[in-house]
């Protein structure tokens, strides 16, 4: 979650899961942006273990990364910079272009932005021709969870605005 105005935030899926699991740390983070002065001192948790998994999970993301490379060719999918601002018309692009693999698309729809680990090519109509995409997400976890298929939907909520239809699914890619 960031403030772009006095009144405007944004949210990605993740702020949303958050406030899902716990809307005490939601209004915690929404305090950290509103008040800054009020939350200066308080420490951050850092969880060891929570860095080594996201370390891990960097690793699955890759690894599933270069197995699509390996599959689509190089010159098939197309690698999204996190410059925000560049990022969106990045996408946009790749995707009127039809990569057969978009990683790191970065969308956006009203107040949610975020970044999608795979969008996947399928055939069917949409606003980009006779294809859309599909957000696929890679997860450390060996089972599936509620929130992974929240953010997922939210992806895909947001794929809509683009392409003109909704996915017919969303894969979550276990680690």
């Amino acid at each position: 979650m960031y403030k772009t105005s006095a009144s405007t935030y944004v949210y990605s899926p993740s702020d949303l899961i958050q406030y899902m699991s716990s809307p005490f740390a939601s209004w915690m983070e929404r305090l950290k942006i509103d008040h800054p002065e009020k939350v200066a001192g308080i420490p951050r948790d850092e969880d060891a273990m929570m860095g080594l998994l996201a370390q891990k999970g960097n690793v699955h993301e890759s690894e599933y990364l270069n197995q699509l490379i390996a599959q689509y060719g190089q010159a098939n999918v197309a690698m999204i910079d996190r410059d925000a601002a560049t990022a969106s018309q990045k996408t946009k692009a790749a995707m009127a272009h039809g990569y057969e693999v978009i990683f790191q698309a970065y969308l956006e729809r009203d107040a949610f932005k975020g970044y999608s680990d795979f969008l996947i090519k399928r055939p069917g109509k949409s606003a980009l021709g006779d294809y859309y995409y599909e957000a696929w997400d890679t997860k450390l976890s060996k089972t599936t969870r509620p929130y992974f298929i929240v953010q997922l939907c939210c992806y895909s909520w947001m794929l809509e605005s683009i392409q003109g239809r909704l996915p017919e699914e969303v894969v979550v890619v276990l680690g």
